[in-house]
């Protein structure tokens, strides 16, 4: 054997033992959901459209139409995602990117996963505007008291922190507010007045025991003590503020979508920063749609539409460098990021079900077993993502290998009922 072999059979033995013990969590899918044209009256002709990318292949494709004219929100759980979808919500298989239930909430702007609760604020209608669901979607209690639009909850303790607002004759927020919700006893406590400082109180994180609600019309950030009940005030020096989107609480960083432009907030020191201002686009008719941040890997997605003939994700790293981008749909205006816990380099698996890829260290041809009765989609790629084989296969497939180049190869495997990723070498 060659020398080149050994190196490469050595790196292999060790990041395969390195694998076995260490847990990793890593970015598995990003679902999008595409609004579509807006058409206000019938006959509708361009709706809804779901699509999956998959990072490690860079591939994007649509998965399900929802027969509505606009998307909201979108969260995940790991397993499932959920989608707001004007006057529904829509959960997802995460494995099988299939819809699995749907239920109508009429006027749904939000969601939130706080602990096991799936949490829906309304846009619009009569009360409750806070309902709690299970994962499987059944209502468990509802929230009264709390009389218009929620777009931000947090978890602080035993309490649900709920921002909302006063509106007046005009339709604009003139005075917001932040209810205080006892999740044992699934009631509201109090509500706290955050007067005109916090007009347009939004979005709501949790961070060093404090609650934090970003207030879009005043462009101010409110801190709530929730010891003492004292309320600070720091006003965000970022332009487009009533265009915001506070996406994400990372490191003592908030991340937010402003206008064409990601922006930060620092607690360390109160200051605001733009790290990405994509202003100069190719084209000045599309507009940022929505935004999420990959902790793993440090990446942004963003999302462009001119909400009228398309859209595409742009993939940016911190130091503003293009990683990916590729093609979505119009109105692009909710994200989901799908992380998988797990070893990496050995089965992940939803049921027991046992997978074998032989020999390994293969040569001219590689078998692969599984006792599941259901057909699995099966996928083989070279760590640059490159794939090499790709079908649908039964219990027992045998795959041809002797035109495939000597090196480490990553075989995935997946069905409704498992999902396997193996570690293989070719010599």
């Amino acid at each position: 054997m060659s020398k080149v072999f050994f190196t490469i059979l050595s790196f292999f033995i060790a990041s395969v033992t390195s694998n076995l013990s260490a847990q990793n969590d890593t970015l598995y899918k990003v679902f999008i959901a595409n609004g579509g044209t807006f058409e206000f009256n019938p006959p509708f002709v361009d709706r809804t459209s779901v699509g999956v990318y998959e990072p490690y292949q860079e591939a994007y494709s649509v998965v399900d139409s929802v027969q509505v004219e606009s998307v909201q929100d979108m969260v995940s759980d790991g397993e499932f995602v959920y989608l707001a979808a004007q006057d529904s919500i829509i959960k997802y298989n995460v494995f099988t990117n299939s819809r699995v239930a749907s239920i109508p909430f009429a006027g749904i702007l939000s969601l939130h996963f706080i602990d096991n609760y799936l949490i829906a604020g309304k846009y619009y209608g009569a009360e409750p505007f806070v309902v709690a669901y299970s994962k499987n979607l059944d209502s468990l209690f509802a929230i009264s008291g709390i009389d218009n639009t929620v777009s931000g909850v947090a978890k602080l303790g035993d309490s649900l922190y709920v921002s909302f607002n006063v509106t007046g004759s005009s339709f604009i927020d003139t005075l917001g507010r932040l209810a205080v919700v006892d999740l044992n006893t699934k009631t509201l406590v109090k509500i706290v007045e955050l007067d005109t400082a916090g007009a347009g109180a939004t979005s709501v994180f949790a961070h060093n025991g404090k609650v934090y609600i970003i207030a879009s019309n005043t462009g101010n950030l409110l801190e709530y003590d929730v010891t003492d009940g004292g309320l600070t005030t720091y006003h965000l020096d970022i332009t487009d503020i009533g265009y915001s989107n506070w996406f994400e609480l990372h490191n003592g960083l908030l991340y937010a979508q402003m206008g064409n432009a990601i922006a930060t907030f620092n607690f360390n020191n109160a200051q605001t920063n733009t790290v990405l201002d994509l202003a100069n686009l190719s084209s000045p008719s599309f507009f940022l749609a929505a935004a999420a941040f990959d902790t793993i890997n440090q990446h942004f997605y963003l999302t462009y539409s001119d909400y009228a003939t398309g859209g595409y994700c742009l993939v940016y790293d911190t130091a503003a460098t293009r990683i990916d981008s590729f093609q979505t749909g119009i109105a692009s205006e909710a994200l989901a990021l799908v992380y998988r816990t797990g070893p990496v380099g050995v089965e992940e698996t939803k049921a027991q079900v046992g997978v074998k890829v032989f020999p390994n260290p293969f040569g001219n041809e590689m078998v692969v077993e599984y006792n599941s009765a259901k057909a699995a989609n099966c996928r083989l790629t070279d760590l640059s993502g490159h794939i090499w084989f790709q079908n649908s296969i039964n219990s027992s497939y045998h795959i041809d290998t002797k035109d495939l180049p000597a090196g480490i190869y990553l075989l995935h495997l997946e069905n409704s009922e498992f999902s396997s990723t193996k570690k293989l070498l070719k010599f």
